[in-house]
Formats: structure tokens, C-alpha cells, sequence
């Protein structure tokens, strides 16, 4: 991801790296379908193909589990009415939102429905949550594309799983035909396809924490009543060029990660002695925390152009007392956080 930062407030020594999330692109293979009996601790040790194939079959299993559901015309509006909340910046519900929902959580709460919720717990020591996205959602509703407001039968929506294969970028539609199932309608989708037809994209979210909440962190931030005299320096204004993100996850999550240490990266700045990193007070997450803080969600449409008055702040009551031996640089990187399974980068 290029990140254009337009202003940083500071008065210490700054190193800062900006990176873009390089995935390894590779052809798509057929491979055997995961079982349900591979577990969610082992897939991560199986080839990216497989683990593909995993989110998909899984992905699969709770759309047919909430089929009945899309019978209902008041269902589809209650989606809507949820995706429009933009709960963690985007169009989208969480499957768990559905279940917790007391007119529809005990119809959808299914065996099959809480299997397949569980292939994604414990992955890689985090539990992911499953999302049903609007792509262009405002568009849609604004123009009342295919009967976005009128009643909608079961057999005319529109489906893609998005597995998170950003290699694929047109993925074929799938509809429930009468007897409830899931089939493959022989059509696919891109990105045109969907800003003028409205599809539903069941996927994985990768906003929300392992207790399936958006970091309280991100959803406050806005409100903190934080002065210049305390903030010792912040992104003012940023520009993302490119969004690295496919059309079928939405918004790109504009993430960081930081780290704090002395001038010669040595404890207490001696010229000799064990490396240390010393956590400044925002932003640190641990080596193992791929997700980091997120700056900000930056939908499709404002990618390229400068986005104002955004006011991250870095760090703040950042004391320097010696400068040899206190933590004077701050490095920390920004980047396009994608979820499990996200191949190489």
C-alpha cells in the first residue's frame, strides 16, 4: 500500500517505513475438498490452495443453513437495515449478529450452522467471524437496482463466496433454487457486475477482534478528547494511492504497527549490550499480532484522493529526559491488513 502522510507533528527522531502487502499470485488448482474433520488448528499447515478450499466449503455450509431465512422478505430488509450501520465502517452484518437477533438466531442456529462457525475458531490462536457484505451498497439502494426496496424471492439473489483468493476477481454467482440449495448458476461476477447488479458476498471479516467486537480503540478514537500539548506527533492527513484490497472484501483497513527503542537500538543506548524494543505508549502490538491498530477503513471510492483531518495520533506523553538512553526512535509500518487466510506476502 502507498501511504502519502501530508503532516506529522514531532520533535524526536522518527524512522518510519511504509510498505505494500505483496500476495503471491499464483493460478488456482483443483485440489480435494477439506473435510469437516480437519480442524481449524491444522489447516493453517496445509497449502494455501487447501486452506481456500476450507473458507469456502465452510462458507457454503452457513449459507445454506440461512436459506430458509431468505424466504422471508422481512429478513432481507433486516439485513439491509444492519448493513446500512456500517457497524465497523462497511456495509456488512456478522453471521453471529443474525444469530443473536431474537426473531431469526433460533431458526438459523442450526448444528450444521454452528459447525461450520466453529471451523473458524482457534485459527492460528484467533477466532474469525463470517460476514454477509453488500458491495455499492448506497448505490444500489439509492437507484432500487433488481428490486433493492420491493419484495425479493429467494430464487433471485444473487451470492459469491469470497474465500480470500485476491488472485480471482471474477467469481462465479450462486442462487438457492426451491429446494433451498446452493447452486452454481453457470454466471460470474467482477467488480462491474456487482456496481450494477446486487450481489450478496459472504466472506470473512477482518475488523472485528477474536470476540467478534470492533476494537474499542477504533470506534472511540473519533471522540477522545486529546489536546496538542499531549499528542507529540500524529498523521494529520493521509492519501491512498492504491487500496490493495479485492472489491469482494470491501473497504482496505489501513493498519499499523509500532515499536519504540534508543538511538543505537541497544538497552539504555550503551554501546554494547542485548538489543531491546521498547513499547511506545500506542500502537505496540506483540510479533506474533499480525492485525496491529487500524488508522482507518478507506472505502473503494476515496482511494486516490486526500483524505483530511484524520488526526491518528502516534504517540503521546512521549517524555525524553536523556537522550542517550531514553527510547527516542519510533518505527512503525503501514499497511493493508487482510484476514486468514491471506497467502504470502
Amino acid at each position: 500500500m502507498k501511504v502519502k502522510l501530508l503532516k506529522l507533528f514531532g520533535f524526536v527522531m522518527v524512522a518510519l517505513f511504509i510498505i505494500g502487502c505483496q500476495k503471491e499470485l499464483q493460478e488456482p488448482v483443483k485440489t480435494e475438498i477439506i473435510q469437516l474433520e480437519e480442524t481449524s488448528k491444522s489447516i493453517v499447515n496445509l497449502s494455501i490452495e487447501k486452506q481456500y478450499d476450507y473458507v469456502r466449503e465452510n462458507l457454503k455450509k452457513i449459507m445454506t443453513e440461512l436459506a430458509p431465512l431468505f424466504k422471508d422478505q422481512p429478513f432481507i430488509h433486516y439485513l439491509k437495515t444492519e448493513a446500512e450501520k456500517k457497524f465497523d465502517g462497511d456495509n456488512n452484518i456478522l453471521v453471529k449478529t443474525i444469530l443473536d437477533n431474537a426473531n431469526y438466531g433460533q431458526r438459523a442456529n442450526t448444528a450444521r450452522m454452528k459447525t461450520a462457525l466453529n471451523a473458524f475458531k482457534g485459527i492460528d490462536g484467533s477466532n474469525l467471524y463470517p460476514q454477509i457484505y453488500f458491495p455499492y451498497f448506497d448505490t444500489h439502494q439509492a437507484n432500487n437496482i433488481n428490486g433493492a426496496n420491493s419484495t425479493e424471492a429467494i430464487e433471485a439473489i444473487e451470492i459469491v463466496i469470497y474465500n480470500g483468493n485476491e488472485a480471482i476477481t471474477t467469481l462465479p454467482i450462486y442462487k438457492y433454487n426451491s429446494e433451498n440449495k446452493l447452486i452454481e448458476t453457470g454466471k460470474y461476477a467482477n467488480e462491474a457486475y456487482a456496481k450494477d447488479n446486487q450481489v450478496i458476498i459472504i466472506s470473512l471479516n477482518e475488523t472485528v477482534n477474536s470476540a467478534g467486537e470492533v476494537n474499542p480503540q477504533i470506534s472511540t478514537r473519533s471522540n477522545q478528547n486529546r489536546t496538542e500539548a499531549i499528542v507529540n506527533f500524529r498523521i494529520n492527513d493521509l492519501t491512498v494511492t492504491d487500496g490493495k484490497e479485492s472489491w469482494t472484501a470491501g473497504a482496505s483497513e489501513v493498519n499499523m504497527k509500532a515499536n519504540g527503542t534508543t538511538w543505537t537500538h541497544i538497552l539504555d543506548g550503551n554501546t554494547s549490550g542485548p538489543f531491546v524494543s521498547i513499547p511506545p505508549n500506542l500502537h505496540y502490538y506483540s510479533q506474533t499480532s499480525y492485525q496491529g491498530d487500524e488508522i482507518r477503513k478507506i472505502p473503494r471510492g476515496e482511494i486516490g484522493y486526500p483524505i483530511w483531518n484524520i488526526n491518528y495520533p502516534m504517540n503521546i506523553n512521549w517524555q525524553v529526559d536523556n537522550y542517550y538512553v531514553d527510547p527516542i526512535v519510533y518505527t512503525y509500518v503501514i499497511f493493508e491488513y487482510d484476514a486468514w487466510p491471506a497467502g504470502v506476502k
